[in-house]
């Protein structure tokens, strides 16, 4: 829960470095940190090796349409991209539809590529950037069609276990979690993704909180997974970020899951807390007079509390609110700790 703003306090720092050490588990900041980490190693190889990036592409793709799932697919989810372009070729050409999201899902349809209204020697423009939109038509799979297979990117993925690290700042595993959410993929739908052996990693695998795979595709062999990593259920919303929130389809499914009484994410709850405090605080300005004189009896109330009548070291807060509490401590001989402005300091 540490926001940025809160990175600057020293001893929050300390305790930071002293959790890390003992090997608890580390904040978003620092997976975000891992992840990047992980992209630039896995780019750094292809860079190098990068006469044989395409070739070996096609080849793992390949190996998808070998899948026994593949073949007994009627609807399968391909990814955009150059990479995945003789895949989505093989699904027209195997006469199944094909689905593609939109560009940075800024619509909430998808676009459809059905075989059976294109002309068979159009296929191959018909996969490209421009010719998805010139041969396809959105659709919004809300309950309309199950997709049979959902193919997605990978930056890395886990040999072992299915883990894998999405590409595309997340937005494939959101759209995974939308189209769960509206029941057009569920636990059953295979997942696929087709890599090369350089982006194979076992390197902090239980970090990967993205969808996992429950088969690989490599251009020399398939990695199935007899006990598949779990995947989401439906949005994380508590993993939503703020260049997010213009996705049209996300916001509308909040709305429905706000209404249907589901959990709000962080961004939620920290509306909701800045709305009870104008709150309160208009209130306070109404009846202004009387605040500074309740304040006193409150803190007057305190004094009477058996813990406070016992306690050898009271810690209370800064400001004129609190002022006659902590002259009352003094008074009663006890030690009075106060925070330091802004936590600047690690004492207090």
């Amino acid at each position: 829960k540490i926001s940025m703003h809160k990175e600057s306090i020293q001893l929050l720092r300390k305790l930071r470095t002293k959790a890390r050490a003992s090997g608890h588990h580390m904040e978003s900041r620092d997976r975000a940190a891992w992840k990047l980490a992980i992209h630039d190693n896995i780019d750094k190889r292809m860079k190098i090796d990068h006469e044989h990036v395409g070739k070996e592409y096609v080849v793992a793709s390949a190996m998808v349409e070998q899948l026994p799932e593949f073949e007994g697919a009627a609807w399968v989810r391909v990814p955009r991209g150059l990479a995945q372009h003789h895949l989505r070729l093989a699904v027209l050409t195997a006469g199944k539809k094909l689905l593609v999201p939109q560009p940075e899902l800024k619509t909430p349809h998808m676009l459809l590529l059905d075989p059976s209204k294109i002309v068979s020697g159009h296929y191959a423009q018909a996969v490209t950037e421009g010719g998805m939109h010139k041969f396809g038509h959105p659709i919004l799979l809300d309950g309309k069609a199950k997709i049979d297979l959902f193919v997605m990117n990978s930056v890395a993925v886990n040999p072992a276990t299915g883990a894998r690290l999405g590409s595309r700042g997340g937005l494939e595993d959101l759209e995974y979690g939308m189209l769960r959410q509206m029941g057009a993929v569920d636990a059953e739908t295979p997942l696929v993704t087709a890599v090369r052996e350089l982006q194979l990693t076992e390197e902090e695998a239980a970090w990967c909180d993205d969808v996992p795979a429950d088969i690989i595709c490599l251009p020399t062999r398939t990695i199935r997974f007899e006990k598949a990593l779990d995947k989401a259920e439906g949005i994380k919303w508590d993993k939503i970020s703020m260049h997010k929130e213009s996705i049209q389809l996300l916001r509308k499914l909040r709305t429905k899951a706000r209404a249907s009484g589901h959990h709000m994410e962080s961004r939620d709850r920290a509306a909701w807390k800045l709305a009870i405090h104008d709150n309160i605080d208009k209130r306070m300005k109404i009846d202004h007079e009387h605040v500074g004189k309740e304040y006193v009896v409150a803190s007057a109330m305190v004094e009477q509390l058996p813990e406070f009548e016992g306690a050898a070291w009271v810690r209370v807060p800064r400001g004129l609110a609190q002022h006659h509490l902590r002259l009352a401590v003094l008074t009663a001989g006890k030690k009075l700790l106060v925070p330091q402005p802004e936590l600047k300091t690690p004492h207090m």
